[in-house]
Parts: C-alpha cells; structure tokens; sequence
C-alpha cells in the first residue's frame, strides 16, 4: 500500500510536527491591556525618550565644556562657569523683588483655553511661555507673572517643562476670580479702544491661546462677559503699515511689547522687534513705489535694535533716519524706481 511507502522519519516528523501546532492552538491568548496599563505603557515609553535625550544633553554639553577648556584654558572656564552662576542668582534675586515689589508690572497669562487646546497648540503654549519666563528672568526690570487657572492639562505640561521651578504666582482659579475686574486690563486684538500707556496700577491679561485658525472674539467675549476693560495694542496709531493679519500676535510677543513700553521704549519701537518678519516683508512690499522705499533693514541707534520698513531716500540715496533710528544695514533688495 502507498502509506508503506512512506519513511519512517517522514511519519516522525509530520507526528511531531502535528504535537507542535496542537500546542500552539491550546495555549490561551494573552490577556489584554487595561486602559490603565495602556496609559502607564506609554508613560514609560516617554519616560525613557526623555531620559534619552537628557543623555544626549548631558553629552553635548560635556562635549562643548571639553572644546571651550583646549581653547581658553582650565582657569578662564573656571571664571566663565563663575560668572554665568552669578548672573543666574542675581536674576533670581531680581524675580524675587519683582513679587514682593508693588511698582512691579503686573502680567498674567490666562490659561482658561488651555483645556481645549489641540496637542500641538498646547506644546506651541508651553514652549512660547518659557520664553516669556527666560525673557522676564533676564530683564533689569522683571515683571510679576501670575498664571490663572493653573490646572489640569496645562499645569501638567508646564511643570514637565520645569515651571515647577518658576518665581511665579500660580492660581487654579480664573482670572476674574483672582483679580477684580476694574483693575483688569484684557489684551484683545478685537477690542476697539488702543492701549495707549502701561501703568503699575492695572493689571495686564494676556489670553494663553495658540489659536492657528484665528477665531475672532474669544477673550474679547470673555473679558466683556465679566465687565473688564479690553484693549488692543496701537498699531493703527503708531504702525499702521503692517497688515491686520500681522497684528495678531503670539503670547510671547504680546508680552513683550509691555515690557519694553514699560522699560521706555517708544510704542513704534516695541511693536515693530514683535511683529513677524512676513508682516515686515509684506508692509515693504506694499510700500514701494520710489527708489529704496519700503526696503527691510535693520535699525540701530537709540541704544536699540531691530527690522524695520524705512521710507524713501531721498536724492541720491541719501542715508535718512526713520523716528531718530539711524538705518546700519540694508537686509533686502530695493524696490526699483518706477
């Protein structure tokens, strides 16, 4: 018969082979993960993509501190490293008083729309608030920075970005609760009326949104609904050039024209270093019409510096200065003269 044909080893193998899968298929499926264990899974995944990174830090830095000691020296480091420690302690020093100081600039950043906030928009908040915080930690006249509701999804990705550390007034509650609404100054680009100075005795609200699709009317509502005064900042009355879609500007830049107007800056000089270099392009672009007018330059003179749209030269190409600025160096190709 035919299964006589059949090999001995053939028979063992299919035999064994049949054992294999039957002990394949009586094993029970592995249990599936929880919510939780799926969320503490992926905690861990992170955990250890920061860890990674924090090696990666650590080694760069070890690698540049090697390259400055071969060139410097040991004792010029050892002073270098000196001096930055100092200088960290005395911005603290200056945060410190900031908080207690009453003259001090009053800022909060309103975190109310953090909740809401895509994933990327709330990575985008984080990162332009410890750039507002950098910014206010090296200023000779640091701010008081208060952060209203603090809590839930922004307070956790802040406080993974270090602002644990931060000398700032943290507050679960909103800004209407924490503070009245008569001395409440709410940033709006909607609002109607212009700012037009920056006193200790207000207290100046900055929305926390990353708003990519430009939603009108979102602090203005709010700030209306409790009876606070909004403003917007004055580009009409000092930088009417740059387009209104230029205008709305992120926290960090927002918070930055109040500090330099109330470091002494002139209202054109502190909107004009926070606009985006596209808003600039864009007033040039629509400024030309003589030779060199409109062109992008940076602007140096009055202890300051930053982009600017210069007017028209004139005969000659005769060097002018726009509002007591002296133009150091052009930076984009003249519009020719038509």
């Amino acid at each position: 018969m035919a299964w006589r044909s059949i090999s001995t080893p053939v028979v063992a193998a299919t035999l064994l082979g049949a054992v294999i899968a039957l002990t394949l298929l009586s094993k029970p499926a592995p249990p599936r993960q929880t919510k939780a264990e799926k969320r503490n899974s992926r905690r861990q995944g992170r955990k250890r993509g920061r860890t990674a990174t924090s090696k990666r830090t650590r080694s760069k830095r070890k690698q540049t501190a090697e390259m400055l000691i071969n060139e410097i020296g040991i004792d010029e480091f050892k002073k270098m490293v000196l001096k930055d420690k100092l200088e960290k302690e005395e911005q603290q020093e200056r945060m410190r008083a900031a908080m207690d100081d009453p003259n001090s600039l009053r800022l909060v950043i309103d975190l109310n729309w953090a909740e809401s906030a895509s994933g990327k928009e709330l990575s985008s908040l984080v990162k332009q608030l410890c750039y507002v915080y950098s910014r206010a930690r090296a200023s000779s006249m640091p701010p008081r920075l208060t952060l209203t509701s603090y809590q839930g999804r922004a307070a956790a990705a802040l406080e993974s970005a270090g602002a644990k550390s931060w000398l700032v007034d943290r507050n679960p509650l909103g800004v209407f609760t924490v503070f009245e609404s008569a001395e409440i100054i709410y940033l709006s680009p909607d609002a109607e009326e212009p700012l037009d100075q920056v006193l200790d005795i207000n207290v100046y609200v900055v929305g926390g949104i990353v708003d990519r699709n430009l939603s009108k009317g979102l602090t203005l509502g709010a700030a209306e609904g409790a009876r606070a005064r909004t403003v917007r900042l004055p580009f009409d009355e000092y930088l009417p050039e740059i387009p209104h879609g230029d205008r709305v500007l992120t926290v960090c830049a927002c918070v930055g024209v109040l500090m330099g107007v109330r470091a002494g800056e002139g209202w054109r000089d502190a909107l004009q270093k926070s606009v985006p270099r596209r808003g600039v392009e864009k007033a040039a672009r629509r400024a030309r019409g003589g030779a060199w007018r409109g062109t992008v330059v940076e602007a140096v003179g009055a202890g300051q510096s930053g982009w600017g749209v210069v007017g028209n030269f004139g005969a000659g190409l005769e060097r002018k200065a726009e509002g007591g600025v002296d133009v150091a160096e052009v930076k984009a190709g003249a519009g020719s003269s038509k």
